[in-house]
Order: structure tokens, then sequence, then C-alpha cells
């Protein structure tokens, strides 16, 4: 089988110059660096081979619809998005896995011995995981302490394939689960702790995910004068919110792609008034000294960030906490 070979440690090849094959069908194969042990040295490549479908198996009806959503759209979105591995994934990849721990914790949170403070892994949650290679790679190279993969219904046999054939590779404990995002933030609370937070895995401590948003189809209403993208966007925003509450202690880092001029400022003003701090990762990283030595980690941090001001058009990555701290952890 063809693959398409990304070695996210040596610079980054937007997908979008790929031919059809390598963008669409053929498998992704993505390498990171192996998270380096306190006292020790780096511990080599992570690698994980991800498969892509231009198109889901199975008819429409194969695949239960929910929370209301018809299932001819819910299938329709995960055609069109689901099944592809976009350049966010692999950008946002390799920001984690240079990232030190610190930047993983909200900024309120509780500290601990130096010692802790460099060998602590956070729990993380993935949002439209799709074909899990973001999820995949970040727990393969040892960032996290678990990861939970979540997608729409539709979405998730393709990612949970990719996880049992990738789950040899794994540094730590992963599962698929469904999540579809909802504007009602008790809502999505509410299927968390039915579905998406099983014991032995809680509480989630990190929030990621990839190419979340797409370009609004102009005149596309979904009702009252609202896009399909601001649908959407409420939706991903009322799901973050919930995450990312006051009381959870739970950052966030997504990576954007900014279809539209605007589109990423708008969505950051949008979740200022939802009680979320948004910045840009290159930001939070100048302000916090974070990446700034000349180590390794920090010199793919460096790369990462600046490969994703080069795509076209450009990713942007976003570090999200809650705006108030109500209990340390």
């Amino acid at each position: 089988m063809c693959c398409t070979r990304l070695a996210a440690m040596q610079g980054h090849t937007s997908r979008l110059f790929l031919g059809y094959r390598e963008r669409f069908v053929d498998d992704v194969v993505v390498k990171l660096p192996k998270r380096q042990r306190v006292g020790g040295t780096a511990g080599g490549v992570a690698t994980v081979s991800v498969s892509q479908r231009p198109t889901l198996p199975g008819p429409i009806g194969s695949v239960p619809g929910r929370a209301g959503q018809r299932l001819d759209d819910q299938h329709e979105v995960a055609q069109a998005t689901g099944c592809t591995v976009w350049d966010g994934a692999l950008l946002l990849g390799r920001a984690i896995a240079s990232l030190p721990p610190v930047a993983l914790r909200h900024s309120r949170a509780a500290g601990g011995t130096c010692r802790e403070a460099e060998t602590w892994r956070p729990k993380a949650l993935e949002i439209g995981a799709g074909t899990g290679a973001l999820g995949l790679s970040v727990a393969a190279c040892g960032a996290v302490a678990s990861m939970l993969l979540t997608d729409m219904a539709a979405v998730l046999p393709l990612t949970q394939a990719n996880l049992t054939k990738n789950r040899s590779v794994l540094a730590v404990p992963a599962r698929c689960v469904p999540l579809l995002w909802r504007a009602d933030s008790r809502a999505v609370c509410e299927q968390l702790e039915a579905e998406a937070l099983p014991e032995g895995m809680t509480p989630v401590q990190l929030i990621i995910g990839s190419d979340l948003l797409y370009r609004p189809d102009d005149g596309d209403e979904v009702g009252s004068g609202e896009t399909r993208d601001d649908s959407q966007q409420a939706a991903l925003l009322s799901t973050l919110s919930a995450l990312l509450r006051p009381d959870s202690g739970t950052v966030g880092l997504i990576a954007l792609v900014e279809h539209v001029e605007g589109m990423v400022g708008t969505f950051i003003q949008k979740a200022t008034a939802c009680g979320l701090e948004a910045a840009l990762l290159e930001d939070y990283c100048a302000a916090n000294d974070v990446g700034s030595d000349r180590g390794p980690e920090s010199e793919g941090l460096r790369s990462a960030l600046a490969d994703a001001k080069e795509t076209e058009p450009r990713t942007v990555l976003l570090r999200l906490e809650s705006a108030c701290r109500q209990a340390a952890t």
C-alpha cells in the first residue's frame, strides 16, 4: 500500500499541494520525537500510520444518527471532512510534542516540585478526531498520560480502525467514544458524563483538536439567517466551554485554518464572550518564555510555529483555558 510519509520532525510539506491519492487516499505516516525523559536523552522517534477514506463505507442509514442531527447530514459532513488528514493535525502534533508540561497546565493551577512539573503529563481528549492522526501521534510520543479520541458516530469506525492499527506503538492507553458537538453546553456535559469520560480516564486535563472549522458556504443558511458555519462554530464553542469549565483546570490546544480572512479573529472574540481565554500559541510562548532555549524540543516548537504561519491558507495554533480558575489542581 502506498503511504504519504511526512517526517514531522523535519519541517512540513503542506498537504494542499499533494496529488489526489496522496492527499485523500494513501495512508499517512506521521513521525514525532518521543518525549525526553528527565535527566536522560530523547527516546527516539514515535511513528504512527493512519488510513484515509475518500468516502465512508456502507450506505447512508447504516450508521445510527445522534442528538437530533439528521443521519444524511451527519454522513455528509463525515465524508467531506472527517476521513482525511489535514495540515493542522500534523502541525499541532509537532507543537504538542515539543511543549514543556507547564504549557499544558492551566495558568492558575497549583504547582508542585520541579521534578513533578517536569514529569507531569495530562490526560487528553481529542475532539473531532477524524482519522486520529493528531491524537494517535501525540499518544505515541508520550506527551500525555492517556488519550480519548472522540468524533461523531459516522466517523468513529475509521478512528477506531486506526487506533487498533497503531495500538502497539502507543506509549499510553487510548480509546474511542462518540461525542457530538452541541450548542447546549449542559447537554455536552451530560453526554460526557454518560459516554466520553469512563472510569480510569478522568478528569481530562488537555483538550486537543485540529481543522475544526471550514470555509462557510455563502448563502447556505440553517435558519434565522444563521449560516451553517455559524451553527458549527456555536456548537464547537459550547463544547469547548463545557470541557474547559472553570472548575476543571483544563487547557485546550487547537489548530484552525483561516479559510476566510478574519475567521480566526472572530472565533477568538466569540471564545472570549463564552468565558474563555484564547491566545495564539506563539504569543503565549513568547509571553511565558516557552521555547526560548536552544534545546531540541524548543527548536522543534519554533519550527512548528514557523511552519504553521507559512501554510496556505494559514494554520493558526491556539491555546485556550477558562478565564477564571475556581479550584486549583
